[in-house]
């Protein structure tokens, strides 16, 4: 896998729950405990479990995009990610959720 690609799935919350999804399957694991700011794991669990894995979410306390750092710019973009996803994301229709604006810590 080229840097580039792995780049990718940093980036994109789907490319790296189906590869993270792909090697726990392949090494027959199934229950993950996800590690992510808490917005973000509603949609991180869900993409796993649709994903077939039993999955939990363990939300940071600190940093960047903990809920004390953290603005309703990022709530309502996680909202509106989460929205996309179970809509239009799951019918294999390509979102990305790369930031068009980095500006959503206060």
């Amino acid at each position: 896998e080229s840097s580039a690609a792995s780049d990718v799935y940093k980036r994109q919350t789907l490319g790296s729950t189906q590869a993270y999804a792909a090697a726990m399957k392949k090494a027959k694991l199934s229950s993950v405990v996800i590690v992510t700011d808490p917005y973000h794991c509603f949609r991180s669990v869900k993409m796993a479990k649709d994903l077939g894995l039993i999955a939990s979410c363990a939300p940071v306390e600190t940093g960047p995009a903990s809920v004390a750092n953290s603005g309703y710019k990022y709530l309502a973009r996680e909202a509106g990610a989460y929205l996309a996803y179970i809509t239009v994301g799951r019918l294999g229709i390509k979102l990305s959720d790369r930031l068009i604006s980095t500006n959503l810590y206060p």
